[in-house]
């Protein structure tokens, strides 16, 4: 466990130093004089190791005060020291992580083996854009000048600005800052007011025409019922008139057919009585 730990953050430090690790290849990780005395150990201890192994034993157990001097202090580098304890060394391996590098070597190999001859290409056209800038930065030397951009121009108009422009506060800007928000409370509250003036305005206006028109709908109830009235006694005297002609022209009828059944009465012949003709019968 403890050595893939250690292996994690040996990735994570090889990961934050990439930019330099072309210049430190050559150079071996130094270590301390506990890593010294813990590889001496070690060393002592496994005698059937390989001899890369022994070999990179003995370069881990130089001094660090050689590798130090080996190193440019000058230019950026790092130095990598474990500490554990002396159970734990002999589980411990600390070694340089090249799994990056291997895919890429790896992948360039893939890619000779699928077309011979494209590293040394890539290497051509690397070199002939590097050599490109100096070849143009010559040729415009050589040749005519450019034409200068005229600096006279005025871009104000397309400058937008995104806030006011800053300024140092001090006394007067805040006296400024004060005026400023006493008259805009000042305004609010004139316009607030004048609002509120309006608003009392428009509802003595709205009563008042409310009052109007239930004085005017009173009007038309009292003239209505007016011309109800009116009507309704011509309309009496009209019924009245019609009765009164009515019940003369019924008199008149009365009257007509009494003085007709007088009349027929008087011109219609007497019948005998029937005694009368009684005695007739036993005369004969």
């Amino acid at each position: 466990m403890l050595h893939y730990c250690l292996h994690f953050n040996l990735l994570c430090v090889c990961l934050m130093c990439t930019v330099f690790s072309d210049k430190l290849e050559d150079l071996v990780p130094p270590a301390n004089s506990d890593q010294t005395s813990s590889e001496g150990q070690k060393s002592a201890t496994k005698a059937s190791r390989k001899p890369k192994d022994k070999e990179k034993d003995k370069a881990s157990s130089k001094p660090s005060s050689r590798m130090e001097q080996t190193l440019d202090m000058s230019k950026p580098h790092w130095i990598l020291r474990v500490v554990t304890e002396n159970s734990e060394m002999q589980g411990m391996e600390v070694r340089k992580d090249t799994e990056e590098l291997d895919q890429i070597k790896a992948i360039k190999l893939s890619w000779e083996a699928a077309k011979p001859g494209r590293a040394a290409k890539a290497h051509q056209t690397r070199l002939k854009h590097l050599e490109s800038p100096r070849s143009s930065s010559n040729d415009e030397g050589n040749g005519t000048p450019l034409p200068k951009h005229n600096n006279n121009m005025d871009l104000t108009p397309f400058i937008r600005r995104t806030g006011k422009p800053v300024r140092l506060k001090n006394e007067l800007i805040e006296e400024e800052q004060k005026t400023e928000r006493l008259e805009g409370i000042q305004s609010f509250r004139l316009f607030w007011e004048t609002v509120q003036e309006r608003h009392k305005q428009e509802l003595l206006s709205r009563k008042e025409l409310i009052r109007r028109q239930l004085e005017t709908y009173d009007g038309m109830q009292v003239a209505l019922a007016e011309e109800r009235q009116k009507m309704l006694h011509a309309r009496e005297k009209l019924r009245s008139r019609q009765l009164e002609e009515e019940s003369q022209k019924r008199d008149v009828e009365l009257t007509q057919e009494v003085e007709h059944q007088a009349e027929l009465e008087k011109n219609q012949p007497q019948p005998t009585p029937p005694t009368a003709r009684k005695s007739v019968a036993k005369k004969k």
